[in-house]
């Protein structure tokens, strides 16, 4: 499994090298693939972003990292859209994820380990994408991955972030028991 993830790992480079974005898997094409964004802009975001920096990198030390653009994955706890309707606040979970979407048809496993919470404020930039947005919000409990630049620290230590994109998953598509990975193995509970 780890040859077959690094021969996609391998591709997934090759295939952002070309610059578009890839079209959606085919019927035919339903193995392991790295995660395709969904849109150029997203595309154009995914190529630029770093997912080797997380959470608790940021709160050692946001200044080190406030000038870039993040790819984090998590769960998302809370929407709330301000008055106005042109911004949402997203409240997530953190969860490592390895850029793997099984069987190409956008079957993620995330990691039930993770780095904590962050929230993430997001500008639409339209008011059409705004009233699409509010008339069909995802709902808590989904998978989802944010691009954005870190925007500081509550006082609780919360990462904030200002969001570029977003990209949520049905909660069917995420099943969290299948992989335990992360850069931090000690257990889950206490022995």
């Amino acid at each position: 499994m780890r040859k077959t993830r690094a021969m996609f790992a391998s591709l997934a480079l090759a295939a952002l090298a070309g610059g578009c974005a890839r079209p959606a898997p085919q019927e035919e094409d339903r193995q392991a693939r790295p995660y395709w964004p969904r849109s150029e802009a997203e595309q154009e975001a995914f190529e630029r972003a770093r997912r080797d920096v997380f959470p608790d990198d940021v709160r050692r030390d946001p200044a080190a990292h406030a000038a870039e653009l993040l790819l984090w994955s998590g769960i998302l706890k809370n929407v709330e859209v301000p008055a106005g309707g042109r911004t949402v606040h997203l409240l997530v979970e953190h969860h490592y994820w390895d850029w793997i979407e099984d069987r190409g048809d956008g079957l993620a496993h995330p990691s039930p380990r993770g780095e904590g919470m962050f929230e993430c404020l997001c500008e639409f930039p339209s008011p059409e994408n705004a009233a699409a947005f509010l008339a069909r919000p995802p709902a808590s409990g989904r998978m989802i991955v944010v691009y954005g630049t870190p925007d500081g620290l509550t006082p609780e230590g919360v990462v904030r972030l200002h969001g570029r994109h977003f990209y949520t998953f049905r909660p069917e598509r995420f099943p969290m028991d299948v992989l335990d990975y992360g850069r931090d193995l000690k257990p889950l509970t206490p022995p």
